[in-house]
């Protein structure tokens, strides 16, 4: 079974129909696309309610009501559904992207092939010393590479079985208010499981979105210094220590 989940915010709601519309037009097409929205606000998302929704066509599409818990709405309840069928192939998709008629089928192929996480190259996430890097290195993506962090905001597909479970908390997640930096817990749940990650060249993406500026996010600095130890240990296999530098989202000091 495969499975693609997008967690819609509010300011994205205009978004939505061509977001999907876009994916129903792929060469292949996922068994559910599943849309998490939430009615209380959680930062900049302000909530929705299931009336505000677009209509969808397909009943490929299902639209649920989860808790507000930020941006790892996109996997956190969507894993928890499927938790007990290891071989559910699950692809996260943001709420602002184009993808080209093969994005998907893309992700399929090298998941199962690498038998691995992989993820669309987008902006500069986990490739080296630097966690968060504000340039997009797509184009430079030519094959697949390994990297610490698949997720690059754009897409992501994984297997259930490569997750580890123990550290499926959402609500440690929604504690922290992280209101974008979400993507170095779905890779520790991968490293944890000695799963590998990786990209994949990005075919005719586009960022519909443009409201969205790397450096205003006050919550940038996603953790405390003792769990991004802990976290940068599992991820990348390496000891680090701190100056600040490594944590800011979309600067490279």
């Amino acid at each position: 079974m495969t499975i693609l989940s997008i967690a819609l915010s509010s300011f994205r709601l205009h978004l939505i129909k061509k977001v999907v519309d876009g994916i129903l037009k792929g060469t292949q097409l996922p068994d559910a696309i599943i849309v998490n929205f939430s009615e209380e606000p959680f930062f900049s998302d302000k909530g929705l309610y299931r009336t505000e929704l677009p209509i969808f066509e397909s009943n490929v599409v299902e639209c649920y009501k989860v808790e507000n818990i930020g941006p790892m709405r996109a996997y956190i309840p969507v894993i928890e559904m499927f938790k007990d069928k290891p071989n559910t192939t699950i692809t996260i998709l943001d709420d602002d992207l184009g993808i080209s008629e093969n994005t998907i089928s893309d992700l399929l192929y090298y998941c199962e092939k690498l038998n691995c996480a992989v993820g669309l190259a987008g902006y500069n996430i986990g490739r080296g010393k630097y966690f968060f890097k504000g340039t997009n290195w797509s184009y430079l993506v030519k094959e697949p590479e390994k990297v610490h962090i698949p997720f690059s905001g754009w897409g992501t597909t994984f297997k259930i079985r490569h997750l580890h479970k123990s550290i499926l908390d959402w609500r440690k997640y929604k504690n922290l208010e992280l209101e974008y930096d979400n993507e170095p817990y779905l890779a520790y749940m991968l490293a944890k499981q000695e799963t590998d990650r990786y990209v994949i060249p990005s075919e005719k993406i586009q960022m519909y979105a443009s409201e969205f500026n790397l450096n205003t996010n006050k919550k940038s600095q996603f953790v405390k210094e003792m769990q991004f130890k802990e976290f940068y240990k599992i991820i990348t296999g390496d000891s680090i220590e701190l100056t600040g530098k490594e944590i800011i989202y979309g600067k490279e000091e």
